[in-house]
């Protein structure tokens, strides 16, 4: 595990997928947590429309998995991951402060595109900058960086929402998202030129 953080934490690029992957992956959470409360109390509808909220955030995954399938520029990935949480960002921001749900139905389709396309070049990055030796350690890393938020993001946004209400706790995570957007944006040159040495 020491070697493995080491090894990580140590190389730019790694370090910044998982730590961006943690952050897209807690925000997410915030929304997963929230969004019954955004159903009832926001859109003023009942479990049908929370249903319907899921549903447009999955379908937009599923449209984001698909468009990727056909991604070939492997040395644009940088560049999908950053428009992919700063897209997810902007879209979840649009979503808390909606109060119609054709609107919040379309934001999270849209935020759903955006988070699939992160987590899918995360991966792809991950598994080209790596070496064949680190392969499994940093994969296990991204899991628990990715998976592990989504619970400790349901925790902070039921704790800010009980303080500060769940339209500016979505809001306040968004914006998070969007400033990780602009990070990478200035990382994609290093992005690039790590993934053709790796190849």
């Amino acid at each position: 595990m020491k070697a493995s953080f080491s090894y990580a934490f140590n190389f730019l690029p790694i370090r910044s997928v998982l730590i961006g992957s943690s952050i897209v992956c807690c925000v997410w959470g915030f929304y997963l947590a929230l969004g019954p409360i955004f159903a009832k109390e926001i859109l003023q509808g009942g479990s049908n429309t929370f249903g319907f909220l899921m549903t447009a955030s999955s379908l937009g995954t599923l449209i984001g998995s698909i468009y990727l399938t056909g991604h070939k520029k492997v040395m644009e990935l940088g560049k999908v991951l950053a428009l992919g949480i700063g897209f997810m960002g902007v879209s979840l921001i649009v979503f808390a402060l909606s109060r119609v749900l054709w609107l919040s139905l379309l934001s999270l389709l849209a935020a759903g595109f955006g988070f699939i396309l992160q987590i899918i070049s995360s991966r792809t990055v991950l598994q080209l900058l790596v070496t064949d030796e680190n392969r499994g350690q940093i994969t296990g890393l991204y899991v628990m960086a990715s998976t592990g938020a989504v619970p400790i993001g349901n925790l902070i946004a039921g704790a800010l929402a009980s303080s500060i209400g769940v339209v500016n706790t979505v809001i306040i995570g968004a914006s998070f998202c969007i400033v990780g957007s602009v990070f990478f944006m200035q990382q994609i040159s290093t992005f690039r030129d790590q993934i053709i040495r790796s190849s």
